[in-house]
């Protein structure tokens, strides 16, 4: 029997750190970001359940999206933004300063070189390549999963097997929505992106 989940990949909206390795730093969001946000979760599309990162510029709305739609909702510790480690919340400019080969490194080949004591971005996708076979399994059709830029770019990457150094070709503008849908069929699947980035 063929079935179809849905899965809606919604970046926060704008957070204070700007221009930081923002990561698990945790930045409330904006006076701006909370009217996207607003904005976005005005209505809702068809969604049955939400789930949410743990830091607050995710959770706070997606505990109050799922209040406002009577939804079933939960925190997902998979959906945390990508660990910078030792650059976690660190301006570029500050990093690129004292460390330029590694940052370079890392901009050229974040595979192989990962930030100092940061995550590496095989346990990135390993997570979310967990978390979607998890979700194929739900019983679910139409999912919200409020989460950040980071995680966005590895689900779509990993979707379209795009090389993660390419990944940050991809624009995720804050409160926009990215969709995946995938098909289901004897214990199969197949996984197609409907669009990226839509405000």
């Amino acid at each position: 029997m063929t079935e179809k989940l849905i899965i809606d990949l919604m970046r926060h909206g704008d957070a204070e750190g700007s221009d930081c390795y923002r990561g698990h730093t945790d930045f409330p969001l904006s006076e701006k970001g909370e009217q996207q946000m607003a904005e976005m979760l005005s209505h809702n599309p068809g969604w049955q359940q939400i789930l949410y990162s743990p830091l607050q510029r995710c959770r706070l709305v997606g505990k109050a999206a799922a209040g406002h739609f009577e939804l079933p909702s939960h925190e997902e510790i998979r959906l945390k933004e990508y660990f910078f480690g030792e650059w976690d919340g660190i301006p570029y400019e500050q990093v690129w300063q004292h460390q330029p080969q590694q940052a370079e490194k890392f901009l050229e080949n974040p595979e192989k070189y990962p930030p100092p004591g940061g995550e590496t971005i095989a346990e990135l996708m390993a997570r979310v390549e967990s978390l979607q076979s998890d979700l194929i399994n739900s019983g679910r059709e139409h999912l919200l999963l409020v989460t950040h830029g980071g995680v966005i770019r590895a689900w779509l990457g990993l979707t379209l097997q795009i090389p993660p150094s390419n990944w940050n070709r991809m624009t995720i503008k804050p409160a926009s929505i990215s969709r995946i849908q995938i098909i289901k069929d004897d214990g199969r699947h197949w996984p197609t992106v409907e669009f990226v980035g839509v405000c």
